[in-house]
């Protein structure tokens, strides 16, 4: 079947956002964002590590928050943004400072100025997203910066002369705000640590039998049951460890125009809280295809995720996902990734 959307050639795309009100004058940064979309990042500089959270409140306003373990110090405080017109090129300037929590003393000034060079860079140099969905920059290539990634796209941020990558500073999670207080970035802790002990082990069991996946055809063995919501899971004793659902999306309504913007959203929106150094973004039969691990604090438990879009012609799409926990996921890959990748 002819693809719908392809990863090839096809590249997420800025808005323009007028940068200047005037030569020589300040103007407000754009910054092209979801209200509400957050990125979370690990610094682990000193002797213990701390995490540093962006959100994007809209217009040119960030709320900044940095939080430490060991301390359980938090500053937490929103700035607002604007580019001077120089004639070394733009500039960015922070604005005006509204502390929320901690004392501006504690460390506001110099993460500023952290967050200021972060967007200086991202500035100078976001016009090659329209060659590549990743590239390196900064002093000695040693920033990343990822299309999918919310607010300044920063991935992450190495230490001078190491491999980019390598992650003094590190993305950690993503997400857009489901409230005004989101605890998922106004309450972050820390990252989930992964379970202890094996998984589940599952055994092929029977002649694998073609059934129907709203629309489409998966060969599936006798672990699998139907849901009442027409997917299929595998159960336990402890509750459910697999489930294999597709759902109907119309490309035209969704407000994307390619591959790239809708694999995006579907990482924002990854409730409840997204791990960031899981993601891999992939092609698979000529479908684009993501990997991702996501954790739910209320329950303790990790998911792995595979998710591909396949083409139901015009513009419509069967977002397809296997969800997996999991230390189930770990135990059983080969099992998993044959089901998910067996064809349809």
């Amino acid at each position: 079947m002819k693809r719908a959307i392809t990863l090839t050639g096809v590249l997420f795309a800025f808005a323009a956002v007028p940068l200047f009100a005037s030569p020589g004058g300040v103007a407000a940064l754009g910054f092209d964002e979801i209200p509400g979309a957050y990125a979370v990042y690990r610094d682990s500089r000193g002797p213990g590590p701390a995490y540093v959270g962006l959100c994007y409140l809209g217009g040119n306003e960030l709320a900044i928050r940095r939080w430490v373990p060991s301390s359980g110090e938090e500053l937490l405080f929103n700035e607002t943004w604007y580019v001077r017109d120089e004639a070394a090129g733009p500039s960015v300037e922070a604005g005006t400072l509204n502390l929320i929590r901690g004392k501006a003393e504690d460390g506001a000034g110099p993460l500023i100025g952290e967050v200021s060079l972060w967007l200086q860079v991202w500035l100078e140099t976001r016009a090659r997203f329209s060659a590549s969905p990743r590239y390196e920059a900064g002093e000695r290539n040693g920033m990343v910066f990822e299309y999918w990634v919310p607010v300044a796209r920063l991935r992450s941020v190495s230490a001078g002369g190491e491999p980019a990558g390598s992650g003094e500073l590190t993305l950690v999670t993503v997400g857009v705000l489901s409230s005004a207080n989101d605890p998922a970035f106004y309450a972050y802790r820390g990252e989930p640590s992964r379970a202890a002990g094996p998984g589940v082990a599952i055994s092929s069991a029977g002649a694998p039998r073609e059934v129907p996946l709203d629309g489409l055809k998966v060969s599936l063995d006798a672990n699998w049951t139907a849901g009442q919501d027409g997917s299929y899971r595998i159960a336990r004793a402890g509750g459910l460890l697999a489930r294999l659902a597709a759902e109907p999306l119309d490309v035209a309504g969704s407000g994307v125009s390619d591959a790239f913007g809708l694999i995006r959203l579907l990482v924002l929106y990854s409730s409840p809280v997204m791990i960031a150094d899981s993601l891999r973004v992939f092609v698979h039969a000529e479908y684009p295809c993501l990997f991702y691990r996501s954790y739910d604090p209320g329950t303790g438990v990790t998911t792995a995720r595979y998710r591909t879009f396949v083409p139901r012609g015009g513009s419509s799409l069967a977002v397809v996902t296997l969800s997996v926990e999991d230390a189930a996921f770990a135990r059983n890959r080969e099992y998993f990734e044959s089901v998910f990748f067996g064809g349809r």
